[in-house]
């Protein structure tokens, strides 16, 4: 193999390396992103669950606790996927995607 074939694989193989490095570094922050959009979501969840007018009529609400938990679950997630410890399984944990809260109970 000639001197320039090496050099090409040797670029070829740099090139491919640095475009998985770049593809990791977009996908972190893109992720740190998304947490910061979770942290948003929290706050408009907060001030909607503060400023909700309750009617006697109303047969559903918004079940914010729920939202907020799974918020947090998405949140730990991500999280650990950012800054993996192996030192333990991790714990699974259910999406609820009911947010109807049955008022009369």
């Amino acid at each position: 193999m000639s001197i320039f074939c090496r050099q090409l694989v040797v670029i070829v193989f740099s090139l491919l390396a640095f475009n998985v490095m770049a593809s990791s570094a977009y996908e972190r922050e893109q992720l740190r992103l998304i947490l910061i959009q979770l942290d948003n979501a929290e706050v408009l969840a907060k001030q909607s669950n503060a400023n909700k007018s309750t009617s006697v009529n109303d047969r559903f609400s918004f079940d914010y606790q729920q939202f907020n938990k799974d918020i947090q679950a998405i949140r730990q997630g991500i999280l650990n996927y950012l800054d993996p410890s192996r030192a333990q399984p991790r714990e699974l944990y259910e999406l609820s995607t009911d947010y109807r809260a049955d008022s009369k109970e």
